[in-house]
């Protein structure tokens, strides 16, 4: 795990959620290494499944951890007042480089839209998005900061043209995403494009 990860828990029960927090100590909980003083209220980090009233999610992005062993403690209540407590013991180590999937390419009339997943939400990342022809002549390159909320990135665009501004022409291209933290870890995913002739 790097030092800043995300806490995703599935919650459902037959009878439904208490996500209020109604009654003293009802709240989803969350403990970091069983410290008094890192306990955390996750109420409003729930979002339930479409159409459900009795099953969601909690995501809630951790404080920044120090490098070696954590355990974190969840719990969460029904709305007949019964608890359940889940426990996770995970190893955090410093410098660990970004994981990215899904690059997904959206085309329009005279661009591409893209998108990925990473593990990085919350967190500064310089992105870098390359265009290659299939001979690998880079036709067009971009950089900038994102610091992108959960678990997708921002949207990224190319507007089919090379670095000079000309149109390139159609054919197939690779689609280069590197995404670097601060603390320099890197990553790369790649994939192939198709651009009609304009």
């Amino acid at each position: 795990m790097n030092e800043r990860p995300t806490l995703i828990a599935k919650v459902s029960d037959e009878g439904g959620l208490n996500t209020s927090g109604h009654g003293i100590g009802h709240d989803f909980q969350l403990i970091i290494d069983e410290d008094p003083q890192q306990v955390y209220s996750l109420n409003s980090y729930y979002t339930a499944d479409v159409g459900s009233y009795n099953a969601g999610s909690v995501q809630f992005v951790l404080p920044t951890l120090t490098p070696g062993r954590h355990h974190l403690s969840f719990r969460a209540w029904d709305v007949q007042n019964n608890a359940s407590i889940q426990h996770l013991t995970f190893t955090v180590k410093p410098g660990e480089d970004p994981m990215l999937s899904n690059l997904v390419a959206v085309r329009q009339a005279d661009r591409y839209l893209f998108r990925f997943n990473h593990n990085r939400p919350d967190v500064p990342v310089t992105v870098k998005m390359t265009v290659l022809s299939l001979m690998g002549q880079r036709c067009w390159e971009e950089s900038t900061t994102m610091q992108a909320g959960q678990w997708q990135s921002d949207v990224l665009e190319w507007n089919l043209s090379d670095t000079k501004g000309r149109k390139v022409p159609g054919g197939v291209y690779l689609c280069r995403v590197q995404v670097t933290d601060a603390t320099g870890g890197e990553s790369m995913i790649a994939e192939k494009i198709q651009v009609l002739p304009q």
